[in-house]
């Protein structure tokens, strides 16, 4: 039986509950954004910090991921962002980032079979090995820059084969889901409780819009056609995943009684992503999401009622 996510720490809970009061974020939108190819996501300090941020690591120097039950292990999304967080400070000039890691990254990513980013531990209420929206666009999006890195089209064939389980139903072993008005949406979870999560379908958009940018001749009518119809879903729905310029998890209907209020790392990460998105795809609706929810963020008394959301669904649910 797969292992529900646990409550989370008090400690955890409580750094949580200062972020709210002072409007602090783990993450932040990388101010220079505007540059082609960053990741849209500023980690100087996490790669400053690597060993708290990043570790514990294994014998090549890659990350690991603290599992409860078992020891530390590869973790999709952890080796990817430690990739990303090398390729912009390899752009940026800083000195703690190493070409030779984030090509390390790129290559774990080449070895897996098929494209299939899996995830070998279990989560919320689904057993491993398990593949997401979120490990499949991050991985495709530092498989696409170490192409424009290196100039190796292996990387790019990776990348595509990783783009097919996009397009593949869940109930068929993919990661096509639907929302309730019919359109398609990419599942972070298949098939578990946590339906129609946005950060993680926000992730995998960003990674194939990279692809499709850097890599145009590489890629199928299909996945543009694939990419076109999900802007379109997001961009229409986005409502959904917001209550008073804060965002949400998870898609809940408006009648829903209890929400799950994103912390404000989180709306940071919903913010950078959709700006990221919205530079690929400029429907005017991304841009006044973005503005409303920074707004919010901003907003003592915004975060205030966030919070309180966020306690009373930590009371009811747990996660």
């Amino acid at each position: 039986m797969a292992s529900v996510r646990p409550l989370k720490s008090l400690s955890a809970v409580g750094d949580d509950v200062i972020d709210y009061l002072v409007g602090r974020s783990t993450y932040l939108p990388h101010e220079r954004a505007g540059a082609k190819w960053l990741f849209p996501l500023d980690v100087e300090k996490q790669l400053k910090d690597r060993k708290r941020h990043f570790g514990p690591f294994d014998a090549s120097g890659l990350p690991l991921w603290p599992v409860s039950g078992m020891p530390p292990q590869p973790n999709v999304s952890r080796t990817a962002a430690y990739g990303h967080a090398h390729w912009n400070g390899i752009q940026l000039g800083y000195e703690e980032a190493s070409e030779e890691v984030f090509l390390a990254c790129a290559d774990w990513f080449m070895t897996f079979r098929d494209g299939l980013f899996f995830y070998q531990f279990p989560a919320s209420d689904m057993e491993a090995p398990w593949i997401s929206c979120m490990g499949q666009g991050v991985g495709i999006a530092l498989l696409a820059r170490a192409h424009l890195h290196a100039g190796d089209v292996r990387y790019v064939k990776q990348a595509e084969l990783a783009t097919r389980p996009l397009m593949t139903d869940v109930d068929e072993g993919g990661l096509l889901g639907r929302l309730p008005d019919g359109s398609i949406f990419v599942q972070e979870f298949p098939g578990s409780r946590h339906a129609n999560v946005l950060n993680g379908a926000l992730y995998c958009l960003c990674g194939v819009c990279d692809l499709i940018e850097i890599a145009p001749g590489a890629v199928s009518p299909d996945l543009i056609e694939w990419r076109d119809r999900h802007v379109i879903s997001i961009a229409e729905n986005l409502g959904n995943w917001s209550q008073n310029g804060w965002t949400l998890y998870e898609y809940l209907p408006k009648s829903a009684a209890v929400k799950n209020l994103n912390t404000p790392t989180y709306q940071m990460v919903h913010i950078a992503l959709l700006a990221r998105l919205a530079e690929f795809c400029p429907d005017p609706r991304f841009a006044r999401f973005c503005e409303d929810w920074t707004d919010a963020f901003n907003s003592p008394a915004r975060r205030l009622g966030a919070l309180k959301g966020k306690l009373r669904y930590r009371i009811s649910v747990g996660w």
